[in-house]
């Protein structure tokens, strides 16, 4: 029995007194995966298939024309001509293998290989070359879809890693999947692109620039994270510029020298903040109640954000954003929390407008004694 795994139809055929399976296109093109540039270039050895070459996609195909065997002949793709077997019904082509479907087609036995999704390419586990046997979208015929975690085009490759996707997926290295996605003819750690990413050595390539993705000076920290970005335009949005205590209060104005003009989305507002914001940074020693108040002195509208940073990073992001108040019009804003001991909370006031506005900004705490006063650690533990 022939069977290579192609996708077509098998014709049942005798040679010298032997029942012989033979690959039939059907009209369908067998492609061969070497680049062409003329016709020569894709001749099979199959005397009955004809062998183009596409000279736009460099790609091959060689399909089957039974024109060109003889009487009662098809041609298979993959051995040449074979003689048919005549039928009367289905039920004269049925053979053992589980992997054939046979059916009586103009008198003669067509069989195909078993295509459970029916989208055209044998199973996989019988030798067809459909990597996926449950979903007709995957299959060899596909386009690649660069966003589904799927290798839609059964190349063993999906989404970014496929190179059919460089354009939709803007042309990145990825720095660790063996293949130059962006077609610069550089893999991996070899491709600059991938200078400072975590799988690669990294080389030193000067002061670290703030906004590349890259850790340009190889200390382990890139951009924003890095201490000497803090000042940078790029990371300033959230950077605090002044510092909060219990029982404390402050003036400021959203658009004064210390504040930011970044258009920041917090995590626990729904709404982007377009307008200047200014921060503050908090830090309690022992675990309490908090009430931090806004007051807008003027009629613009401000909202209040309260970050949280952990216990040893200066660094602002807005994605902790753990409370807000964002009452509507020149209204007070108060956010109430209880505050971990040794902790930095970031304090943010920002406003949907890009002028600035004065405010105050005060801060009282609601101490919960812990214990006797212990001499030495910097906590009032009995909150006297």
């Amino acid at each position: 029995m022939l069977r290579d795994g192609k996708r077509g139809l098998l014709f049942v055929g005798v040679m010298s007194g032997i029942l012989v399976l033979a690959l039939s296109g059907c009209g369908r093109t067998w492609f061969n995966p070497n680049p062409c540039e003329t016709n020569a270039d894709c001749n099979d050895g199959i005397s009955c298939t004809d062998d183009v070459c596409n000279t736009q996609t460099q790609t091959c195909s060689n399909e089957p024309n039974d024109d060109l065997c003889g009487p009662n002949e098809h041609c298979d793709p993959q051995v040449g001509c074979v003689t048919d077997v005549e039928c009367d019904g289905d039920e004269d082509c049925q053979t053992q293998d589980p992997c054939l479907e046979g059916s009586c087609l103009g008198g003669f036995c067509v069989q195909n290989i078993v295509d459970y999704d029916r989208d055209g390419y044998g199973d996989l586990y019988c030798g067809g070359d459909d990597c996926d046997d449950y979903a007709d979208w995957i299959n060899p015929g596909q386009m690649e879809d660069c966003w589904d975690w799927e290798d839609n085009d059964c190349d063993g490759l999906w989404d970014c890693e496929d190179p059919d996707c460089f354009d939709q997926c803007g042309g990145q290295e990825i720095c660790d999947d063996g293949i130059d996605n962006d077609g610069d003819g550089l893999v991996d750690c070899a491709d600059w692109d991938c200078q400072g990413h975590p799988s690669c050595e990294c080389i030193p390539t000067g002061p670290e620039i703030c906004g590349d993705g890259i850790d340009n000076d190889c200390n382990g920290q890139t951009d924003c994270e890095d201490w000497v970005c803090a000042d940078s335009p790029q990371c300033r949005q959230c950077y605090p510029t002044g510092f909060l205590s219990c029982g404390t209060g402050v003036w400021g104005n959203t658009g004064g020298p210390d504040s930011t003009q970044a258009n920041v989305q917090y995590s626990c507002f729904s709404t982007p903040q377009p307008g200047s914001e200014i921060t503050y940074e908090l830090y309690v020693e022992t675990p309490q109640y908090v009430d931090i108040m806004l007051l807008p002195m003027g009629n613009q509208n401000l909202n209040l954000f309260l970050l949280d940073t952990g216990y040893d990073d200066w660094y602002c992001d807005p994605d902790f954003c753990v409370d807000y108040s964002a009452n509507p019009g020149s209204d007070p804003e108060v956010i109430s929390f209880w505050a971990e001991p040794w902790m930095s909370y970031m304090v943010v006031v920002d406003s949907p407008a890009m002028s600035g506005s004065d405010f105050t900004l005060q801060v009282e705490c609601d101490c919960v004694p812990t214990g006797p006063e212990v001499c030495w650690d910097g906590v009032d533990n009995d909150c006297n």
